[in-house]
Protein backbone atom coordinates (compact mmCIF):
# COMPACT_ATOMS: atom_id res chain seq x y z
CA UNK A 1 0.00 0.00 0.00
CA UNK A 2 2.74 2.24 1.05
CA UNK A 3 4.61 1.64 -2.29
CA UNK A 4 1.51 2.34 -4.18
CA UNK A 5 0.57 5.62 -2.94
CA UNK A 6 4.25 6.75 -3.21
CA UNK A 7 3.81 5.98 -7.17
CA UNK A 8 0.88 7.46 -7.09
CA UNK A 9 2.20 10.58 -5.29
CA UNK A 10 5.60 10.61 -7.90
CA UNK A 11 2.97 10.48 -11.19
CA UNK A 12 1.21 13.59 -9.69
CA UNK A 13 3.96 15.28 -9.79
CA UNK A 14 5.45 14.34 -12.77
CA UNK A 15 7.60 11.72 -12.63
CA UNK A 16 9.98 14.16 -10.22
CA UNK A 17 11.91 11.43 -8.17
CA UNK A 18 11.77 13.82 -4.99
CA UNK A 19 8.21 13.21 -4.40
CA UNK A 20 8.63 9.31 -4.22
CA UNK A 21 7.60 9.18 -0.97
CA UNK A 22 4.21 9.48 1.66
CA UNK A 23 3.02 12.56 1.56
CA UNK A 24 3.08 15.10 4.38
CA UNK A 25 -0.69 15.33 5.23
CA UNK A 26 -3.48 12.69 5.59
CA UNK A 27 -6.03 14.90 2.78
CA UNK A 28 -3.12 14.57 0.24
CA UNK A 29 -3.30 10.55 0.85
CA UNK A 30 -7.21 10.10 0.90
CA UNK A 31 -7.65 11.75 -2.30
CA UNK A 32 -4.47 10.07 -3.71
CA UNK A 33 -6.79 6.38 -2.39
CA UNK A 34 -10.26 7.24 -3.70
CA UNK A 35 -8.16 8.66 -7.40
CA UNK A 36 -6.58 5.23 -7.39
CA UNK A 37 -9.81 3.33 -6.41
CA UNK A 38 -11.67 5.38 -9.21
CA UNK A 39 -8.77 4.57 -11.93
CA UNK A 40 -10.11 0.63 -11.50
CA UNK A 41 -7.13 -0.04 -8.94
CA UNK A 42 -6.67 -3.53 -7.39
CA UNK A 43 -3.57 -4.18 -6.25
CA UNK A 44 -4.16 -2.31 -3.22
CA UNK A 45 -7.41 -4.92 -2.18
CA UNK A 46 -5.09 -7.40 -1.08
CA UNK A 47 -3.85 -5.77 1.65
CA UNK A 48 -6.41 -3.52 3.18
CA UNK A 49 -10.41 -3.79 2.97
CA UNK A 50 -13.55 -1.79 1.39
CA UNK A 51 -13.76 0.48 3.96
CA UNK A 52 -9.75 0.71 4.99
CA UNK A 53 -10.84 -0.10 8.91
CA UNK A 54 -8.85 -3.52 8.37
CA UNK A 55 -4.85 -3.62 7.30
CA UNK A 56 -2.76 -6.50 6.15
CA UNK A 57 0.47 -6.97 6.52
CA UNK A 58 2.93 -9.75 5.93
CA UNK A 59 6.52 -10.48 6.92
CA UNK A 60 8.64 -13.46 5.28
CA UNK A 61 11.45 -14.91 7.01
CA UNK A 62 14.95 -16.94 5.75
CA UNK A 63 14.98 -19.59 8.66
CA UNK A 64 12.66 -21.20 10.80
CA UNK A 65 13.07 -21.95 14.50
CA UNK A 66 9.26 -22.32 16.95
CA UNK A 67 11.26 -20.72 19.95
CA UNK A 68 12.83 -17.46 18.63
CA UNK A 69 9.32 -17.62 16.27
CA UNK A 70 6.97 -17.22 19.54
CA UNK A 71 9.24 -14.58 21.28
CA UNK A 72 8.74 -13.05 18.10
CA UNK A 73 4.97 -13.03 17.61
CA UNK A 74 4.76 -12.23 21.30
CA UNK A 75 7.19 -8.70 20.78
CA UNK A 76 4.88 -8.18 17.76
CA UNK A 77 1.47 -8.22 20.00
CA UNK A 78 3.03 -6.60 22.75
CA UNK A 79 4.43 -3.43 20.33
CA UNK A 80 0.98 -3.32 18.42
CA UNK A 81 -0.44 -2.92 21.70
CA UNK A 82 1.28 -0.20 22.88
CA UNK A 83 1.37 1.52 19.29
CA UNK A 84 -2.05 1.37 18.52
CA UNK A 85 -3.98 0.47 21.75
CA UNK A 86 -7.25 1.02 19.70
CA UNK A 87 -6.48 -1.59 17.16
CA UNK A 88 -6.73 -5.39 17.18
CA UNK A 89 -3.89 -7.40 15.89
CA UNK A 90 -3.50 -10.66 14.82
CA UNK A 91 -0.92 -12.78 13.99
CA UNK A 92 -2.58 -15.26 10.99
CA UNK A 93 -0.62 -17.63 8.38
CA UNK A 94 1.10 -21.10 8.26
CA UNK A 95 3.89 -19.18 10.60
CA UNK A 96 1.67 -19.26 13.67
CA UNK A 97 0.29 -21.67 12.87
CA UNK A 98 3.52 -23.78 12.56
CA UNK A 99 4.89 -22.45 15.70
CA UNK A 100 2.18 -23.39 17.82
CA UNK A 101 1.71 -26.65 16.60
CA UNK A 102 5.69 -27.30 17.12
CA UNK A 103 5.38 -25.98 20.79
CA UNK A 104 3.04 -28.50 21.32
CA UNK A 105 5.02 -31.32 20.15
CA UNK A 106 8.13 -29.60 22.06
CA UNK A 107 5.82 -29.81 25.28
CA UNK A 108 4.30 -33.05 24.64
CA UNK A 109 7.79 -34.71 23.99
CA UNK A 110 9.09 -33.48 26.98
CA UNK A 111 6.40 -35.16 29.11
CA UNK A 112 6.69 -38.26 27.09
CA UNK A 113 10.97 -38.22 28.03
CA UNK A 114 10.10 -38.25 31.40
CA UNK A 115 7.26 -40.43 31.52
CA UNK A 116 9.48 -43.20 29.61
CA UNK A 117 13.04 -43.14 31.59
CA UNK A 118 10.05 -43.74 34.76
CA UNK A 119 8.32 -46.40 32.58
CA UNK A 120 12.33 -48.15 31.73
CA UNK A 121 12.97 -47.55 35.56
CA UNK A 122 10.27 -49.62 36.49
CA UNK A 123 10.94 -52.04 33.77
CA UNK A 124 13.97 -52.49 34.92
CA UNK A 125 13.51 -52.90 38.99
CA UNK A 126 10.91 -55.54 38.04
CA UNK A 127 12.84 -57.62 35.46
CA UNK A 128 16.18 -57.60 37.37
CA UNK A 129 14.32 -57.47 41.06
CA UNK A 130 16.29 -55.03 42.24
CA UNK A 131 15.48 -51.07 42.67
CA UNK A 132 19.67 -50.63 42.41
CA UNK A 133 19.57 -51.99 39.37
CA UNK A 134 16.68 -50.39 37.58
CA UNK A 135 18.10 -47.12 38.77
CA UNK A 136 21.58 -47.99 37.62
CA UNK A 137 20.10 -48.74 34.00
CA UNK A 138 18.59 -45.58 33.88
CA UNK A 139 22.14 -43.74 33.92
CA UNK A 140 23.54 -44.73 30.44
CA UNK A 141 20.19 -44.33 29.23
CA UNK A 142 19.49 -40.65 30.02
CA UNK A 143 23.24 -40.13 29.26
CA UNK A 144 23.11 -39.98 24.76
CA UNK A 145 19.48 -38.37 25.52
CA UNK A 146 21.47 -34.93 27.35
CA UNK A 147 24.82 -35.35 25.12
CA UNK A 148 22.52 -34.95 22.13
CA UNK A 149 20.70 -32.10 23.35
CA UNK A 150 23.80 -30.11 25.01
CA UNK A 151 24.97 -30.42 21.29
CA UNK A 152 21.81 -29.28 20.05
CA UNK A 153 22.35 -26.08 22.04
CA UNK A 154 26.13 -26.07 21.15
CA UNK A 155 25.72 -26.33 17.44
CA UNK A 156 22.41 -24.26 17.34
CA UNK A 157 20.40 -26.82 15.78
CA UNK A 158 16.69 -25.97 16.68
CA UNK A 159 14.14 -28.72 17.96
CA UNK A 160 11.69 -29.42 14.88
CA UNK A 161 9.28 -31.83 14.14
CA UNK A 162 11.91 -34.43 12.93
CA UNK A 163 14.66 -33.69 15.91
CA UNK A 164 11.47 -33.92 18.78
CA UNK A 165 11.21 -37.41 17.70
CA UNK A 166 14.74 -38.38 17.97
CA UNK A 167 15.33 -38.79 22.26
CA UNK A 168 12.70 -41.29 22.08
CA UNK A 169 13.84 -42.88 19.53
CA UNK A 170 17.64 -43.27 20.92
CA UNK A 171 16.40 -43.74 24.43
CA UNK A 172 14.99 -47.19 22.50
CA UNK A 173 17.93 -48.13 21.00
CA UNK A 174 19.63 -47.64 24.32
CA UNK A 175 17.76 -49.25 26.91
CA UNK A 176 17.56 -52.64 24.68
CA UNK A 177 21.88 -52.49 24.90
CA UNK A 178 21.40 -51.85 28.33
CA UNK A 179 19.27 -54.68 28.99
CA UNK A 180 21.60 -56.91 26.99
CA UNK A 181 24.20 -56.29 28.94
CA UNK A 182 22.71 -56.22 32.44
CA UNK A 183 21.49 -59.02 31.82
CA UNK A 184 24.30 -61.01 30.88
CA UNK A 185 26.37 -59.75 33.83
CA UNK A 186 24.27 -61.20 36.17
CA UNK A 187 24.58 -64.81 34.26
CA UNK A 188 27.76 -64.22 34.26
CA UNK A 189 28.52 -63.31 38.33
CA UNK A 190 26.15 -66.00 39.18
CA UNK A 191 28.22 -68.63 38.01
CA UNK A 192 31.89 -66.73 38.82
CA UNK A 193 30.60 -64.29 41.85
CA UNK A 194 33.39 -61.73 40.10
CA UNK A 195 32.44 -58.94 38.73
CA UNK A 196 35.81 -58.15 37.21
CA UNK A 197 35.39 -61.49 35.59
CA UNK A 198 31.69 -61.27 34.83
CA UNK A 199 32.17 -57.64 33.08
CA UNK A 200 35.43 -58.62 30.62
CA UNK A 201 33.85 -62.18 28.87
CA UNK A 202 30.34 -59.92 28.98
CA UNK A 203 32.25 -57.82 26.68
CA UNK A 204 33.60 -60.79 24.70
CA UNK A 205 29.95 -62.42 24.27
CA UNK A 206 27.23 -59.35 23.98
CA UNK A 207 30.03 -56.25 23.52
CA UNK A 208 30.83 -57.59 19.79
CA UNK A 209 26.87 -57.77 19.16
CA UNK A 210 26.20 -54.33 20.59
CA UNK A 211 29.08 -52.82 18.89
CA UNK A 212 28.18 -54.65 15.18
CA UNK A 213 24.39 -53.52 16.05
CA UNK A 214 25.26 -50.08 16.69
CA UNK A 215 27.77 -49.64 13.59
CA UNK A 216 25.16 -50.82 11.57
CA UNK A 217 22.57 -48.32 12.68
CA UNK A 218 24.59 -45.52 12.53
CA UNK A 219 25.50 -46.48 8.98
CA UNK A 220 21.67 -46.12 8.29
CA UNK A 221 20.78 -42.86 9.69
CA UNK A 222 24.29 -41.51 8.29
CA UNK A 223 22.26 -42.03 4.57
CA UNK A 224 20.19 -38.62 5.81
CA UNK A 225 23.06 -36.38 5.95
CA UNK A 226 23.09 -36.50 2.16
CA UNK A 227 19.96 -35.26 2.44
CA UNK A 228 19.90 -31.89 0.67
CA UNK A 229 17.03 -30.82 3.57
CA UNK A 230 18.95 -29.15 6.45
CA UNK A 231 16.13 -31.10 8.68
CA UNK A 232 17.15 -34.44 7.81
CA UNK A 233 20.60 -33.17 7.59
CA UNK A 234 20.14 -32.26 11.33
CA UNK A 235 18.37 -35.19 11.93
CA UNK A 236 20.97 -37.79 10.62
CA UNK A 237 23.90 -36.18 12.49
CA UNK A 238 21.93 -35.98 15.58
CA UNK A 239 20.92 -39.59 15.22
CA UNK A 240 24.61 -40.99 14.65
CA UNK A 241 25.50 -38.66 17.70
CA UNK A 242 22.97 -39.92 19.87
CA UNK A 243 23.12 -43.57 18.99
CA UNK A 244 27.04 -43.39 18.94
CA UNK A 245 27.32 -41.68 22.96
CA UNK A 246 24.44 -44.49 23.58
CA UNK A 247 26.96 -47.28 22.53
CA UNK A 248 29.80 -45.25 25.27
CA UNK A 249 27.58 -45.07 27.74
CA UNK A 250 26.99 -49.41 27.23
CA UNK A 251 30.41 -49.93 27.28
CA UNK A 252 31.94 -47.61 29.44
CA UNK A 253 29.15 -45.81 31.89
CA UNK A 254 27.35 -49.06 32.52
CA UNK A 255 30.64 -52.00 33.21
CA UNK A 256 31.41 -48.84 35.74
CA UNK A 257 28.25 -48.84 38.18
CA UNK A 258 28.11 -52.14 37.97
CA UNK A 259 31.22 -53.02 39.50
CA UNK A 260 31.24 -49.99 41.31
CA UNK A 261 27.78 -50.34 43.38
CA UNK A 262 27.67 -54.14 43.68
CA UNK A 263 24.36 -54.51 42.32
CA UNK A 264 24.45 -58.25 42.25
CA UNK A 265 25.83 -58.64 45.70
CA UNK A 266 28.93 -59.10 47.47
CA UNK A 267 31.79 -60.14 45.80
CA UNK A 268 32.84 -63.68 46.67
CA UNK A 269 36.11 -64.48 47.44
CA UNK A 270 38.48 -67.16 46.26
CA UNK A 271 38.10 -70.72 47.49
CA UNK A 272 41.37 -72.05 48.83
Amino acid sequence: VLDIIRDLNRTLNGNDQDYYRIPDSEEEIAQMLLLYENAGGSEAEYWVDYDYKRLRLMVEISDFNSAEVERELNAISQASAEIFPDAKVSAVGNIPQYTTMMQYLVRGQLTSFMFSIIIIGLILMIVFQSVKIGLIGLIPNIFPAIFVGGYMGWSGIPLDMMTATLIPMIIGLSVDDTIHFINHTKLEYDRTGKYHLSIRRTFRVVGVAIVTTTIITCAVFAGFITSECNQLINFGLLAVIGIASALIADLFITPALIQLCKVYGPEKEDED
